[in-house]
């Protein structure tokens, strides 16, 4: 069964404590990108190898959207938009192997072999 994960951004809301060029976002910018999975996906490492790797380029696109939308401080502005709209993906998708998996590849690759062994 097709399923997917819907990226959803409100920008605005967690950039506007930070400096002030990031300000600009007070504004909120809202993007919906959804990324398709196949069940089956979950019962492998591959698989929810592949599904993190779309989440991933999702978020990364749609915060490039927003970056040329409205230019400001470029390059550590798109990482972390890229890294806060993977998390918030990862939690709002509520997928136990998802996280665990998104979970190891914060902590590292000590971690995420110990997941892959299993």
């Amino acid at each position: 069964m097709r399923r997917s994960i819907a990226i959803i951004t409100a920008l605005g809301l967690s950039f506007t404590a930070a400096a002030p060029a990031a300000a600009q976002f007070s504004t909120a910018v809202n993007h919906t990108v959804r990324v398709t999975y196949q069940e089956s996906e979950l019962q492998t490492e591959a698989g929810i190898q592949a599904i993190y790797t779309r989440v991933e380029n999702a978020a990364r696109g749609v915060c490039r959207e927003i970056m040329l939308s409205r230019p400001i401080n470029g390059h550590a502005t798109l990482s972390r938009c890229s890294t806060e709209v993977l998390a918030d993906a990862i939690e709002g998708a509520r997928i136990p192997a998802l996280t665990e998996y998104y979970a190891a590849v914060q902590t590292g690759p000590a971690v995420e072999q110990e997941i892959a062994s299993r």
